[in-house]
């Protein structure tokens, strides 16, 4: 999932699997990662002081007043006036926000938006989004007993003003509500969406980015279940059961863009 919006807007976690030995004895695949802290920010955007919470509000690096004000602000004013509005596109990158909930939307990733968020800025900078933790995206969901899967509408979810589950309660949807009430951000979301569903998660090339991943760690497929099919239940028992939940992610590419627009349709309907 990474891979497939690294060309777009958001903060992504580069990627590189490893074969492990300790002492001589084999582990297994580990996937290295990037991890997002200062030392990535510095990297990837020059910057030496933030600000960064996670979920709702919590403090992980330098100052919550500014976001806490942003809250304030967004639950108490209209934001399809057009001073307000400029307020908030002070405040928040908002071309990074659209490719971030166009993304998790389409991944059909319902550990989110109450859970797994993590957002930062710069001293003087806008407010921005990693992609964090997208595990449960691509109808892994239901395995684990959330909501979610191929035909899961996902963009409703995150636009529910009352809980529905842990992971979609109103402080976590709140930005996104109240950004739709501005027509100018209804249209860009709308239109950066279909966008995407075009290009970024076109059904060839999610596929392909798919099929490109797989046959990397392919080769070590055997050995890394052999190693561990008898010590984690979850774990795939044989090469079999790899290839099948393979195909579980094709299906996903294959059907999930049109599964998607129709939601975009029946949600935004007076406004395309």
């Amino acid at each position: 999932m990474h891979s497939l919006v690294d060309n777009t807007n958001i903060d992504t976690q580069a990627y590189q699997p490893a074969i492990l030995y300790l002492n001589g004895i084999y582990w297994g695949i580990y996937n290295i990662r990037e991890k997002f802290n200062k030392n990535y920010l510095f990297r990837h955007h020059g910057v030496k002081e933030i600000d960064a919470l996670e979920q709702n509000t919590k403090l992980i690096e330098g100052s919550d007043k500014n976001y806490k004000e942003l809250v304030e602000f967004i639950k108490h004013n209209d934001l399809n006036n057009e001073e307000n509005w400029k307020r908030i596109e002070k405040q928040v990158d908002i071309d990074n926000f659209i490719d971030y909930y166009c993304s998790q939307i389409y991944f059909a990733n319902t550990d989110w938006p109450g859970n797994n968020i993590k957002y930062w800025k710069s001293k003087n900078g806008k407010w921005r989004w990693f992609l964090h933790d997208t595990d449960l995206g691509f109808a892994f969901a239901p395995i684990w007993g959330h909501p979610g899967g191929l035909n899961h509408n996902t963009l409703r979810f995150a636009l529910n003003d009352s809980t529905t589950t842990n992971h979609n309660q109103p402080w976590s949807t709140l930005f996104f509500r109240k950004f739709l009430e501005n027509k100018k951000f209804k249209q860009n979301f709308i239109s950066k969406f279909y966008e995407h569903l075009n290009v970024t998660f076109q059904s060839v090339r999610v596929t392909n980015t798919i099929d490109s991943l797989a046959d990397i760690i392919a080769p070590e497929i055997p050995g890394h279940i052999n190693r561990w099919k008898n010590e984690a239940d979850y774990l795939y028992q044989n090469i079999e059961e790899w290839k099948e939940e393979l195909e579980v992610l094709r299906d996903f590419s294959k059907k999930r863009t049109e599964i998607v627009r129709s939601h975009l349709q029946k949600e935004f309907i007076e406004a395309l």
